[in-house]
């Protein structure tokens, strides 16, 4: 799930870049990674897990910038 969100966060930037790209679709991706994050906190929580991966898949997030 992880990442999915960051293969996501990486198509919301590369879209930023296309002056073309649809204020919809920019939404859309926006609200997608936004919901997988909270998908993956939520099955993290109900599996009691610990939540390092969040922690890890930001750092290799923001590397990419």
């Amino acid at each position: 799930m992880h990442l999915a969100r960051v293969v996501c966060r990486r198509c919301e930037r590369s879209i930023t870049g296309i002056e073309d790209a649809s204020p919809d679709v920019r939404a859309f991706i926006n609200r997608l990674s936004d919901y997988i994050f909270t998908l993956t906190r939520y099955v993290m929580h109900k599996r009691e897990m610990c939540d390092t991966l969040a922690k890890q898949a930001a750092a290799f997030a923001t590397a990419d910038e």
